[in-house]
């Protein structure tokens, strides 16, 4: 796991360890929403928690944006105003 949130870093995506097979960060997360981690940051978390998920910060800092569509009737608006 620590390659692939080395990789995003590479691609300018803003990757912090979460709990294994979970979504809840291991560190406090809320800096990353304005700078990256650094490579020597994603090494130290990783080499604590190997098996660490990867959360990426949405936003301006990696230039995502998500929209969470739940359940049929969200998905058909989605449809139609063609987000899907």
């Amino acid at each position: 796991m620590k390659s692939w949130a080395l990789n995003f870093l590479k691609m300018g995506l803003s990757a912090i360890p979460l709990r294994p097979q979970g979504k809840e960060p291991l560190i406090p997360w809320k800096e990353y929403t304005t700078r990256l981690p650094t490579q020597q940051e994603i090494e130290k978390w990783w080499n604590a928690a190997p098996n660490a998920n990867i959360g990426i910060i949405t936003g301006k800092i990696s230039g995502l944006t998500i929209i969470d569509l739940d359940g049929p009737e969200r998905i058909e608006t989605g449809r139609k105003l063609g987000l899907t």
